[in-house]
């Protein structure tokens, strides 16, 4: 392999990185997530950013799954034909899919989920006190993180390179999240 010489440049960029948020009334999906996510159990044990219970990362043969994973591919088409301007066929496609079950104190390590598009966090619970998505890079005026306070049924779609992060915060009963991420597919 030929051997090229890298050069890095830094520059410092001013745009905005949407974070999209969906209010979903799904509660007959969101039993059947739970039921899913409690069956499967952990298998990632503690292995991933995710040190919680974690399930598989393909859930979406399971019926709760697969109805989410078409809701969030929808609204990655969605959100894409509002930010940008699209003149070519393209569909999102999930490569991943997975379910997580988090208990007080429980945290996600900091990262990203390049080269994904769209990444999502899907809250089927939200109990009083349990911590929210984290963005330590999103700068505001009184400087860098943002925390998106959560609530039952909110879905944030957010650019997969954006580093989020779950930080370690006590409260009682289960926090119960689905996340997935999509990729585009062109079609010729």
């Amino acid at each position: 392999m030929k051997k090229y010489q890298i050069v890095r440049n830094d520059f410092s960029i001013e745009r905005k990185e949407p974070i999209f948020e969906f209010q979903l009334d799904e509660p007959e999906m969101d039993k059947l997530i739970i039921e899913e996510i409690d069956k499967v159990g952990d298998q990632q044990g503690h292995r991933t950013n995710a040190q919680c219970l974690m399930t598989y990362w393909q859930m979406w043969e399971y019926p709760g799954f697969k109805r989410f994973a078409k809701m969030f591919l929808d609204a990655c088409d969605a959100v894409s034909r509002m930010q940008f301007d699209i003149r070519h066929q393209y569909q999102f496609v999930l490569k991943n899919l997975w379910g997580l079950k988090y208990t007080s104190g429980q945290i996600t390590k900091p990262h990203d989920h390049w080269p994904a598009v769209y990444s999502c966090s899907y809250y089927i619970t939200a109990p009083e006190g349990a911590p929210g998505l984290y963005f330590p890079e999103i700068k505001t005026k009184e400087g860098f993180g943002v925390e998106k306070k959560i609530k039952p049924g909110m879905l944030l779609i957010f650019p997969s390179m954006l580093r989020h992060e779950v930080r370690e915060q006590p409260f009682e009963g289960y926090r119960y999240t689905v996340s997935s991420n999509a990729y585009v597919d062109y079609k010729s």
